[in-house]
């Protein structure tokens, strides 16, 4: 009888501990437009240090709310470019891909204005 109690006390922790992992294996967060720009939304896995290989490229209108993914791979994180045309709009100086992505966590927002660019809350 104790040990049907341990084996189903050990299926609940291993369960529960692949939902935690799998939050950061693949990071969710979202992209709000207060801008009047339609955008192109470039996804980067939290892993690719170069932003070399795209792993998903979106389009999120002026005004509108998205939510998106990538494979963080551990870090919990996506890197994300935001075009505008051929002008890039995100960036954040010397931290992610040479200063053109910005990381995003899982859970976060990214806010494209037309004051203030892009910013993470």
């Amino acid at each position: 009888m104790l040990s049907r109690h341990l084996a189903a006390l050990a299926i609940a922790t291993t369960t529960s501990a692949f939902f935690a992992m799998d939050a950061s294996a693949n990071p969710r967060f979202t992209v709000e437009s207060q801008s009047d720009l339609n955008v192109k939304i470039h996804i980067f896995n939290g892993n690719d240090p170069s932003c070399g290989a795209t792993f998903k490229s979106k389009k999120l209108k002026a005004g509108k709310t998205k939510t998106f993914g990538c494979e963080g791979h551990g870090t919990g994180r996506c890197k994300v470019k935001v075009w505008y045309k051929d002008i890039r709009v995100c960036g954040e100086a010397n931290t992610v891909c040479g200063g053109t992505a910005i990381p995003v966590k899982n859970g976060q927002r990214l806010v494209l204005s037309d004051e203030s660019g892009c910013y993470t809350k």
